[in-house]
């Protein structure tokens, strides 16, 4: 407000060029007092360095139409760190659709007008979502459904790393609730560290707002990693399916894919029935229990099993209570006939309509009986040997056995360059309110 047109027009150029220039035009105007001279042309540099036009709140974007203009770098939220996730906006409206040298597609096809952003791998896996968890628990300012298309290289030799347009199942923020389906598209990645990677965000005119931040991936994510075997004396395991993967395995008896992230666990046979199952705090609808029969991941085959849901009232409760109240909760179980030291694989994935936080992730609690204490076939609990930790898993786990916690160079510190242009500026802006005061002095 204290700048004029031409003034701001000023502020607009890089620093560097507009200084001393700014200086001089109000000098020569002697339209501007002392302090309103030096309160303006610090405000512009500033805002300059904040990417906002003085007397505005609307953010001086870039271009982000093209590659070249691409936002960024955005902030990577470590794993470690529950705090406050960063979502940058972007406005797809009157966007072009882009056309990239030998890419037509890169996880999905590129034929919607879309925005860039960049972003900094630290060496650990990352999401991309366009969940945006900075906005009030009831509202989400992303406004359409967007698919996410990740590149690395130059500008002008584009190298595609994936994409996705599959919905974050760990975002709070639903369209309907049956089946569960959110706005929000995620896509996970592993990066190398300090590499840059270009990410073009499609969709229909409307605003879209990006996050990335470092996973916690549950270390039983996959078949070939699942936990166990467990003990059948049902020994408490806590697990969880937050940043767990989408299982594409179908779904046993139903002719269907998954719909949700699930996790995986061991059961060794006995011979006779064993009953699996899991409860959460969160989950109001539970879980889906899948078994299945194979020596390993290779060759699953679905298991002769019955899904079944325990009341509340019917399960132990040291099993299913939480918090001081101790709310009791059901347990979403299956029971199969097992053969003597045979091997099956339990997946755990959620059949959430809608649940207490509004997602079909959550942390939960699983428990395998055999109905004898553990002791039942030839392979006793005593003889089972357990490995694993049934939580989730921030890192990978070196060979030592620490953990693999490196910030890498993701996050803040890739802001260094920024940071330094904002000294440059403030010195810049130092150095002309002297020269302004110089100048009135010596009239």
């Amino acid at each position: 407000f204290l700048c004029d047109a031409e003034a701001l027009n000023t502020c607009r150029r890089p620093p560097s060029s507009y200084s001393i220039d700014l200086t001089v035009k109000m000098i020569q105007r002697r339209r501007f007092r002392l302090m309103h001279a030096a309160i303006c042309l610090v405000a512009c540099f500033v805002s300059a360095c904040m990417g906002q036009i003085p007397g505005t709140s609307t953010p001086l974007e870039p271009e982000m139409d093209t590659c070249s203009g691409a936002k960024g770098p955005m902030e990577v939220r470590k794993a470690a760190d529950d705090g406050f996730l960063r979502a940058y906006s972007g406005n797809l409206r009157d966007k072009s659709v882009d056309t990239i040298p030998g890419i037509s597609s890169c996880g999905v096809q590129i034929s919607q007008p879309g925005v860039w952003y960049y972003f900094i791998g630290t060496g650990r896996r990352v999401r991309l979502s366009t969940c945006d968890s900075s906005a009030p628990n009831d509202v989400t300012r992303t406004q359409v459904k967007a698919s996410i298309s990740v590149f690395s290289g130059g500008c002008n030799s584009l190298v595609c790393e994936g994409g996705s347009s599959q919905s974050d199942y760990d975002c709070a923020f639903r369209q309907s609730s049956n089946p569960w389906i959110t706005v929000a598209t995620a896509y996970d990645m592993e990066t190398e560290r300090n590499k840059r990677y270009s990410v073009l965000v499609q969709g229909a005119a409307g605003d879209a707002y990006l996050t990335v931040r470092e996973m916690n991936q549950p270390q039983n994510d996959f078949c070939d990693t699942a936990i166990g075997p467990i003990r059948r004396d049902r020994t408490r395991m806590d697990g969880i399916s937050v940043d767990a993967s989408l299982q594409t395995i179908p779904i046993c008896g139903q002719g269907q894919q998954n719909l949700y992230p699930g996790v995986w666990y061991q059961v060794m046979g006995t011979g006779d029935d064993i009953t699996v199952g899991a409860c959460t705090v969160d989950n109001s609808n539970g879980y889906e229990i899948t078994v299945y029969h194979a020596a390993n991941c290779n060759n699953l085959q679905c298991a002769n099993f019955e899904r079944k849901t325990i009341a509340a009232e019917n399960v132990p409760s040291e099993d299913c209570s939480y918090g001081a109240n101790l709310v009791r909760r059901p347990m979403y179980a299956a029971t199969f006939k097992s053969n003597d030291l045979d091997r099956y694989y339990v997946l755990v994935t959620s059949n959430a309509v809608t649940s207490a936080q509004g997602k079909p992730t959550s942390e939960f609690r699983f428990y395998v009986d055999d109905g004898k204490d553990g002791q039942g076939g030839s392979g006793g609990a005593a003889s089972i040997e357990f490995r694993g930790t049934g939580g989730g898993g921030g890192g990978s786990n070196n060979d030592d056995g620490t953990n693999d916690s490196d910030d890498g160079s993701g996050g803040k510190k890739n802001i260094e360059p920024n940071g330094l242009a904002a000294l440059s500026t403030i010195a810049v802006s130092i150095l002309s309110i002297a020269f302004v005061l110089d100048v009135v002095r010596r009239q």
